[in-house]
């Protein structure tokens, strides 16, 4: 579950620094980091709403059991929906989208929020390496565009070996083995970097002074605690 919820708001990936090293020193990072846990939990719970509802017409529907008992095991109940892939290409889209009226309008949106999600993360991720290589080189600050669409050829080319026959298996072995914990791992690494090197309460005095607001000392003790622990 933390590994999702680090996923999500892309923490440990270098998009949210990159992005935010365009503030200015006073800019208030506490109503930023509210607003993106927000939006990020709106979008969860209706994420869930979506795949669920469309989960029961399958079943409904009596295409895909949403069940199965091994036989082997009597009692055991295992999910036979398949994930990330096979659950929006599948499952959703081909079972579901498909029976309910305007089905291939709905299957259209759905896709397009894909498409808009995909698009979001990747500017997050051509950003974060721009930024970088630039970092090492300031002198390239002027080729920056050039640098960006070298990066997004690159990308493009090793993205080609997904549209192949076997590219959703070397999907599933991405998504499985270096989708998530390099994110985790990442951000739990800077974490105990910055508590270690930069303390608890020198690292809320340096939030406070830079979003220019006041804190109850209730949640500055409780961010403390979790900075700690």
């Amino acid at each position: 579950m933390s590994s999702q919820v680090v996923y999500s708001l892309q923490l440990g990936l270098g998009s949210v620094s990159a992005f935010a090293s365009y503030n200015s020193y006073h800019h208030n990072i506490v109503r930023d980091t509210a607003i993106m846990i927000a939006s990020n939990l709106v979008w969860a719970v209706l994420s869930i709403l979506l795949v669920f509802s469309l989960l029961g017409v399958t079943h409904s529907l009596q295409t895909i059991n949403l069940t199965h008992v091994l036989a082997s095991e009597p009692g055991l109940s295992v999910s036979i929906t398949g994930s990330g892939l096979l659950m929006a290409g599948v499952t959703l889209v081909e079972t579901a989208l498909a029976s309910v009226a305007t089905g291939w309008l709905w299957a259209g949106l759905l896709f397009l929020l894909i498409f808009l999600t995909t698009l979001t993360s990747l500017t997050g991720l051509l950003e974060t390496i721009s930024s970088s290589i630039i970092s090492l080189r300031p002198s390239l600050l002027r080729y920056k565009p050039a640098i960006t669409f070298s990066i997004l050829t690159f990308l493009f080319l090793l993205a080609l070996v997904l549209g192949t026959g076997g590219g959703a298996h070397v999907y599933s072995l991405l998504d499985t083995f270096i989708a998530s914990w390099p994110c985790l791992l990442t951000s739990l690494l800077s974490l105990l970097a910055t508590l270690t090197c930069h303390g608890p309460q020198l690292l809320l005095a340096h939030i406070i002074d830079m979003s220019k607001v006041r804190l109850h000392h209730v949640i500055t003790s409780h961010m403390s605690v979790l900075f700690t622990r």
